[in-house]
């Protein structure tokens, strides 16, 4: 038996589980009210479980005598060619059935695939469409007579308190049995679907998620502390009286609409919201809302503060990006490999590629061969630091072949959550280089007319304050001393 853990779900998920275990179970309490005899009970609970508690396949088996083989007496979702798996089948030792006969307990497995004892339906198990299975025992008289067996699509599908819910529904067959055999099962059997209807209803109060209920004509019947904690009611001023008394125009809203369709075409919807209170506040909500027998329930999740977290964070972007795209530097993000995740507009502007050219192109693509090595030096350097950045003057490859001359600073951002990159900014000097260029030839011009003069020179500045003077005159002076 392999009994691993369920895998994670989705709040989606778990919500539609819920929701259709709710709807299993009412049905079949309701059913057993009515049941006449026993192959009624076992057909129905097959069906309802198939129909209702969306299960892939259901079947109920009945063992013989000698407690040897098992006989498939009620089914639904079972594939003809399969049920003479389970037609008069002898059932090996430590297997599902023989588990359920000797320890008078569940047999489940979350993983057909792996477990051993299910070699025959292995072999199926793709065709089949099942990866989950739960073998439930069936008593009358306190005797196991049969199981109930449940076949469910995805893996990990059973957990603790849907198992302690389905048992609770053999149970209610079982003791159905009992009632038919004394024919003394209506009054016993009303008392065991309230004793069953409050155990849900505390299963459900004490659920996370919200969940109201509403009849046909729009009252709530039903409200959990968790739905009755999002709006501004207690239970008291909710359970009787209409969707419209509470919220006052109400039905001329697009979630009224959708509501109104779930309940007349028996449809579920599950989507996001903004609900306004009488007060004016405003929450935002994940809904699920399903048919029930009674009328619908809605399964709902506060997502305010993930509405507001999200809506900051797209506000934030804004501004970065506004602030990226209208700046003069230019910036690149690039990962651990040197491949370029994102490239700054202004990069367009001053390299003359487009904004689909720079991305998933190598930084070093760009760099001057002359420069390449020590550029390659200095940035693996940094690697070992996060936060480290390193300041360079670069040639970079122009779309035109020409190179420009930027200022560089290349930081290490690979460890921050949400950036994860290495993070260039640049700038182009190209003009601020050939300024520099230009002082350095005029500097050197002055400095060999200053050399190669035969005359004294004299350098007088604007305020008319001598600031330099060559040898000759220092010469000539020095002479004029001496005489």
């Amino acid at each position: 038996m392999i009994k691993s853990s369920p895998l994670k779900e989705s709040v989606e998920e778990i919500l539609s589980k819920a929701n259709r275990l709710h709807n299993f179970i009412s049905q079949v309490n309701q059913h057993i009210v009515r049941v006449e005899d026993e192959e009624e009970l076992f057909r129905n609970s097959c069906n309802i479980a198939f129909e209702f508690g969306k299960f892939k396949m259901a079947w109920i088996g009945l063992f013989d005598d000698a407690q040897e083989r098992i006989t498939l007496t009620a089914q639904s979702g079972v594939p003809a060619n399969i049920v003479k798996l389970f037609t008069n089948a002898l059932f090996k030792a430590g297997g599902p059935q023989d588990h359920v006969l000797q320890t008078g307990e569940y047999y489940i497995c979350n993983e057909v695939e792996l477990d051993p004892e299910l070699a025959e339906l292995q072999l199926l198990a793709i065709d089949l469409g099942v990866s989950s299975c739960l073998v439930l025992p069936i008593r009358r008289s306190c005797a196991i007579i049969g199981t109930f067996n449940l076949y469910a699509a995805a893996p990990g599908f059973f957990n603790n308190e849907e198992i302690a819910l389905l048992e609770q529904v053999t149970e209610d067959i079982s003791f159905a049995l009992d009632m038919l055999e004394n024919n003394t099962r209506q009054k016993a059997i009303e008392e065991l679907l309230v004793n069953n209807e409050k155990k849900f209803h505390h299963t459900l109060d004490n659920m996370l998620e919200g969940v109201q209920m509403h009849d046909f004509d729009w009252r709530y019947i039903y409200v959990n502390d968790a739905s009755v904690k999002y709006g501004p009611f207690v239970r008291e001023e909710m359970i009787g009286f209409t969707l419209m008394e509470k919220y006052p125009g109400i039905e001329q809203t697009d979630l009224f609409i959708t509501m109104q369709r779930c309940m007349n075409e028996r449809v579920t919807e599950h989507f996001d919201t903004e609900f306004i209170f009488p007060d004016g506040s405003k929450k935002y909500f994940e809904l699920s809302i399903n048919p029930i027998p009674e009328g619908i329930s809605i399964l709902s999740v506060d997502r305010t503060e993930q509405k507001k977290a999200k809506d900051l964070v797209r506000i934030n972007e804004r501004r970065f990006r506004t602030l990226i795209e209208n700046s003069a530097d230019m910036i690149t993000m690039s990962t651990l490999e040197g491949e370029i995740l994102y490239g700054s507009p202004s990069i367009t502007k001053v390299f003359g590629y487009s904004m689909e050219e720079i991305p998933h192109k190598f930084a070093i693509d760009f760099i001057h061969p002359d420069h390449l090595q020590s550029y390659i030096k200095k940035r693996n350097k940094i690697l070992q630091t996060p936060g480290a950045s390193f300041f360079n003057e670069l040639p970079l490859l122009h779309k035109n072949g020409q190179w420009v001359w930027c200022e560089v600073t290349l930081t290490n951002r690979l460890h921050e959550p949400g950036i994860n990159a290495l993070v260039s900014n640049f700038r182009d000097i190209s003009e601020k280089r050939k300024a520099k260029m230009s002082r350095i030839e005029s500097e050197n011009l002055v400095q060999t007319i200053y050399t190669a003069s035969l005359d004294a020179v004299i350098i007088i500045n604007a305020e008319g304050i001598i600031t330099k003077w060559d040898k000759k005159l220092k010469n000539y002076l020095d002479g004029l001393n001496r005489k």
